[in-house]
């Protein structure tokens, strides 16, 4: 069954005036990305230029913290996890992944202010044991209206 939410979406037609330049530049856009309208491409840079701005603020945001560590590392585990128990963002989901004998790979997605999340990934970048820390902005609380 099809959410009606998205089937019943009220659509604002507008017009715009762009540069011949600038009107090649998103139409690449969207063939890069795949967008199968212009619509479809000015909505995703809309949508990313409102989430770097929530990024800059204090607004409750959702992101995804992925760590790859040596879990034979002494305390690195334990390390981990005090570090998550106590960061003021707040953890969702954590997933544990093991990639081989000594490496293991671990996502989790947290929600909380731009901040919060940073010092989260900054903190467990500065584990010993972990190679590397990667943090993907996912998206803004207030664009996930029911």
């Amino acid at each position: 069954m099809y959410n009606k939410r998205y089937i019943m979406r009220k659509i604002i037609r507008f017009s715009a005036s762009l540069e011949p330049e600038v009107l090649e530049k998103l139409d690449a856009f969207q063939k890069e990305n795949g967008l199968p309208s212009r619509s479809d491409a000015l909505r995703a840079l809309i949508r990313e230029k409102v989430l770097e701005k929530a990024w800059r603020g204090n607004e409750k945001i959702f992101a995804v913290v992925t760590m790859l560590y040596d879990h034979h590392g002494r305390e690195t585990m334990r390390r981990i996890t005090d570090i998550q128990h106590n960061s003021s963002a707040k953890i969702l989901v954590a997933q544990h992944l093991h990639l081989a004998h000594h490496s293991c790979m671990e996502s989790v997605t947290v929600s909380g202010s731009a901040d919060e999340i940073k010092k989260l990934a900054d903190a467990l970048a500065a584990v010993n044991g972990v190679i590397r820390v990667s943090l993907a902005r996912a998206a803004v609380a207030e664009e996930l209206k029911d």
